[in-house]
């Protein structure tokens, strides 16, 4: 009887009321143990993702025809996610719509370079979002706005005299230029840079140095050749002279006692040596020459004596008129 209890076990099954709807059934091997069921599976829960976006350029405002670029993020802080990406636009607060694939799952998405038009006063306004839109980043906007051209210009040298460079632009227009003067020397000069289209592009200005050098000037030589000597009573008369420049030479007397000299015309005034200089002053490329001198004689007259012989008279008989009747050419 003894040996037959302890080959028998009973299973002993022991109902724990836990709640009015949860029963734990412990079931008890021969050694007095006992172990709860395994737990149910919960099921799958949805992933959560932290959806972000940013602009390139920031600040709102795109200038017109450069381009942007969109980057954003989609990033699981738990589960999984494998949709499909796509970036959502809205203009003028308009429906957003899917505008752009921004790939699928999660990680960094970048658009790449967008190219934008003129300015069209309108808001454009962007979202990274999951799929079919089931969350969405906070949005990002841009404004087309007027672009400011690039202007190409640099400080400069130049000699005097000698026309400026002229600056340019990225953008078709027209170019004046200010300057206090173009004077030797060191100063501001502003380059106003005025655009075709100026519903697209403001109005631009560049200011560089320049520099006004005067150049080294060249030096030169006076022709005058040699002038023949004069006989007092002769007309007034012209001299002429050549400067290497090419420049004007003008004419002046050392002896004005002697003779005189208006322009070019040269007036005799008294017997003796008449000295005339030719001069050349110079000018922004030309040294002043050195000044040449030429000389001629002025010499006095011989009178002609005019004397008509007289008809033969007696010796002894005094001289009349009819004898004295010599005249000159000359006072005397």
């Amino acid at each position: 009887m003894r040996k037959l209890e302890k080959c028998i076990k009973l299973l002993i099954i022991t109902l724990l009321l836990l709640t009015a709807s949860t029963v734990t059934v412990l079931a008890q091997d021969s050694s007095g143990s006992s172990e709860p069921p395994p737990p149910e599976e919960e099921p799958a829960s949805d992933p959560v993702l932290e959806v972000s976006a940013s602009i390139d350029p920031s600040g709102g405002t795109v200038p017109a025809f450069s381009s942007y670029e969109l980057s954003g993020s989609v990033t699981a802080t738990s589960g999984s996610y494998s949709g499909s990406n796509c970036w959502y636009l809205s203009i003028d607060d308009g429906t957003p719509f899917c505008w752009l694939e921004a790939g699928s799952g999660t990680g960094s998405f970048l658009s790449g370079s967008l190219s934008v038009g003129g300015v069209d006063n309108k808001n454009y306004s962007f979202s990274l979002c999951t799929s079919e839109g089931a969350q969405c980043s906070s949005a990002v906007s841009i404004v087309v706005v007027k672009a400011t051209p690039t202007i190409t210009w640099s400080d400069f040298t130049i000699d005097y005299g000698d026309s400026i460079p002229s600056a340019s632009a990225n953008v078709s227009g027209s170019f004046s230029y200010v300057t206090a003067n173009y004077e030797p020397g060191t100063r501001d000069i502003t380059a106003n840079f005025t655009p075709s289209g100026t519903s697209n592009y403001n109005i631009a200005s560049k200011t560089v140095v320049m520099t006004v050098i005067e150049p080294a000037k060249t030096d030169q030589t006076i022709t005058l050749g040699a002038l023949a000597n004069k006989t007092m009573g002769s007309a007034a008369f012209t001299v002429s002279a050549t400067a290497s420049s090419g420049l004007g030479v003008t004419f002046s007397s050392q002896t004005t006692s002697i003779c005189t000299v208006s322009g070019n015309s040269v007036t005799l005034v008294a017997p003796g040596t008449c000295t005339i200089r030719a001069s050349q002053g110079g000018d922004s490329n030309y040294n002043a020459a050195e000044p040449v001198e030429v000389s001629f004689e002025i010499t006095k007259v011989t009178p002609t004596i005019t004397w008509t012989p007289s008809s033969p008279i007696t010796y002894g008989t005094a001289l009349g008129l009819d004898q004295l009747n010599a005249t000159a050419d000359v006072d005397g």
